[in-house]
């Protein structure tokens, strides 16, 4: 550790007339900082000089170290947000966040149709309103490398819908769009389900790091 070094007499105030005491001006050298220690006059006839103390000292390399802490710590977190996301977000954010917003607006205003029976019902009525909607391109349950999501905007988005998933379903939703999330973002779309069930995807989602994956949920 470098110890402070002390070097007095820098300065010398000449005698003023009232007769003060002349002060020394002191500089203290620590690292590659000269600090300089003014004096404080006690009286009428006696300077005094107050240097800093060795737990002044201390608690600044205290101080740096938390502020180098805390900018480790937010180096670490923005690491960490850019691996989670997905190939396409990193490829062409622009683009994503285009895709996002309007497909986003077109399902805010989406009512199934109450035609609509089984799931696959539901994910053909879906991607026919999006397409007519966003004039995106739009796949149904394309055969790609991550597996099959019920819908895919733009290469950009996938979508997976369920209709009022039990337990096992959930589960295996989740891990189908872990996969996706890797090459574009996901959202998934739960229908006719109760708020516990909305709420234990929700969980399940956030136990695997996955609170990225945006659930929508639709009476």
């Amino acid at each position: 550790m470098c110890r402070p070094v002390l070097r007095r007499g820098t300065s010398v105030l000449p005698r003023s007339p009232s007769g003060v005491t002349p002060m020394v001006l002191t500089t203290l050298r620590h690292g590659c900082h000269d600090l300089v220690c003014e004096p404080s006059i006690r009286g009428s006839t006696k300077g005094e000089i107050r240097m800093p103390n060795k737990n002044d000292i201390n608690l600044s390399h205290v101080l740096f170290g938390v502020a180098g802490l805390a900018v480790g710590a937010t180096m670490v977190n923005s690491q960490v947000e850019e691996a989670k996301k997905s190939r396409a977000e990193r490829d062409d954010p622009n683009e994503v966040a285009e895709v996002c917003n309007r497909v986003s607006r077109a399902l805010d205003a989406w009512e199934p149709d109450d035609d609509n029976v089984t799931e696959e019902d539901f994910v053909s009525d879906l991607a026919a309103y999006l397409n007519d909607e966003t004039g995106f391109e739009i796949e149904e349950q394309p055969d790609t490398r991550e597996g099959q999501p019920d819908v895919l905007v733009e290469n950009c988005l996938a979508i997976e819908v369920k209709r009022d998933p039990r337990k096992s379903e959930r589960d295996r939703c989740v891990g189908q769009c872990a996969g996706y999330s890797r090459e574009w973002v996901t959202w998934i779309v739960v229908i006719d389900a109760s708020a516990s069930v909305v709420g234990d995807l929700e969980n399940l989602l956030a136990d695997k790091g996955l609170e990225r994956i945006a659930v929508w949920a639709f009476d």
